[in-house]
């Protein structure tokens, strides 16, 4: 790779990854749009949700660009993207209109979302946030009979839907390996290959640490309705972002602890994290917060009427926004630099 995204002090590091833990949770409006049949039901807590997330934003942000307080993004920056880009989701299906309402109730979420996907490497991995609305809206029009929440088919309809769009990896369509099918050989144990799904904002993350960072790898696609046995013994929790690396196939797992791993131990084509202990903790600290307020995502795929929890949606932005905007405090990105982890 060519740059480091992540601090090289262990409290800056640290403090971010509190940071991406907290604001996730602010965004639990994304965790609605998957689980509850009516959003308007829990409004009133995704919108507290949202609004702590844009003050925790804020405050983190203090009104740099990014939250790497550098002119490009960092790690913390790309590793809150992806779930940022799906937000909008758990107020447009609450009945609300997202622009007017982050424009107005979350300018600080408003604002980073507007910067963060104007960046070169956000902005050719995200898929068209007007995509994935039609999707998510097909859904309420045939929803599962109350009583039985099951949105497989519905999500599998969007993974089939994402395979090979804005993923930069292949000219081709890329395959989805799944049960029964044999584990490919690493042809070239010096590239890094990472396990991925394409609907899922967490690989998401790695993928834009690894094209930021200009580091060589390659992608294999996992089906994570049938997993293949081979895939279960790299990643026990079956879950993706998973990287495997090295001579003697070295495995990791968990967006963050990947994220922090690459930006520390490949330089490439630049850092992304800060280097002073104490901005990294910080980071560390505003992603976490701010992840509250994208929790609100899987709602969209489990909640047959978003309306029902719109409350805690919206208040699931607002904190959302908030953090962003203290956190950014007017910069361009989170890192103050162009783009940062």
């Amino acid at each position: 790779g060519k740059r480091q995204l992540r601090s090289t002090d262990p409290y800056t590091r640290a403090s971010d990854r509190v940071f991406i833990e907290t604001i996730n949770e602010y965004f639990v409006g994304l965790k609605y749009v998957f689980t509850e049949p009516d959003l308007t039901r829990v409004w009133d807590s995704t919108r507290a949700a949202l609004k702590k997330a844009n003050d925790l934003l804020a405050k983190r942000r203090a009104g740099a660009k990014y939250l790497s307080g550098a002119e490009l993004p960092g790690l913390t920056d790309y590793m809150i993207a992806p779930l940022l880009h799906l937000l909008p989701l758990c107020v447009d299906l609450s009945g609300h209109k997202w622009d007017d309402y982050f424009r107005t109730e979350l300018p600080e979420l408003y604002d980073y979302r507007n910067t963060i996907e104007k960046d070169p490497t956000v902005h050719k991995l995200v898929v068209p946030y007007d995509e994935y609305i039609e999707i998510a809206k097909g859904r309420y029009k045939n929803p599962v009979p109350e009583g039985h929440p099951s949105y497989r088919v519905f999500i599998e309809t969007i993974n089939e839907y994402l395979v090979g769009l804005k993923l930069i990896m292949s000219q081709e369509k890329a395959k989805n390996y799944k049960q029964g099918d044999p584990y490919p050989p690493r042809v070239n144990p010096d590239v890094l290959r990472l396990y991925y799904r394409e609907s899922s904002p967490y690989a998401q993350r790695v993928l834009m640490i690894l094209n930021a960072k200009e580091i060589p790898h390659e992608v294999v696609n996992i089906n994570i309705w049938a997993k293949p046995d081979w895939f279960m013994e790299r990643a026990p929790l079956g879950q993706v972002p998973v990287i495997e690396f090295d001579q003697d196939n070295k495995v990791l797992f968990e967006s963050l602890i990947i994220a922090d791993f690459l930006d520390e131990t490949i330089p490439g084509k630049r850092r992304l994290g800060s280097r002073d202990p104490f901005q990294w903790s910080v980071d560390r600290m505003f992603v976490e917060t701010l992840n509250q307020a994208t929790a609100v995502i899987p709602s969209i795929f489990t909640e047959p009427d978003l309306t029902r929890v719109w409350d805690t949606t919206r208040e699931a932005l607002k904190k959302g926004n908030d953090v962003l905007a203290k956190r950014r405090a007017g910069a361009k990105y989170l890192s103050g630099l162009d783009t940062n982890l």
